[in-house]
């Protein structure tokens, strides 16, 4: 149970990080700064800080990573996610074992990460290929 804002601004940084966890996944660099900003009036004031140090300049780009990489990958196993998060996903208990159809979705979703990631690193040879054309033109 989540407690009341009141309550969240005078918890322990443990409690506290554990009772945001259950709104989202988050990651050292973003509950750290969550912890450092109390207190909150509201959760959506927490909810809307929370969105400006995601999308500002405040993390740097490994620490966006770290809170994007935090969520729980789609199509991984569902040993590790939270009970927040196997609630959200449809699943009501812990299940080590994965079904049938459950391994013809990973294992699908395994072939259409593969195929994003060549994707990306092609793009990212042309981005980085244009920059250089772009940035250091020949004579």
């Amino acid at each position: 149970m989540i407690p009341s804002i009141q309550q969240l601004n005078k918890e322990t940084p443990q409690n506290f990080i554990e009772a945001v966890n259950t709104l989202f996944e988050t990651a050292p660099p973003l509950a750290d700064r969550l912890l450092a900003a109390r207190p909150y009036e509201s959760y959506l004031q927490l909810i809307d800080y929370a969105e400006t140090l995601c999308l500002g300049n405040e993390l740097n780009d490994q620490e966006k990573l770290d809170v994007i990489n935090a969520h729980p990958r789609i199509g991984a196993s569902k040993t590790g996610l939270s009970a927040m998060s196997l609630k959200e996903q449809g699943y009501s208990e812990r299940q080590g074992a994965v079904s049938s159809e459950d391994e013809k979705i990973n294992t699908e979703l395994a072939r259409l990460n593969q195929v994003k990631n060549h994707f990306l690193s092609i793009i990212n040879a042309f981005i980085l290929n244009l920059y250089n054309y772009l940035a250091f033109p020949s004579s």
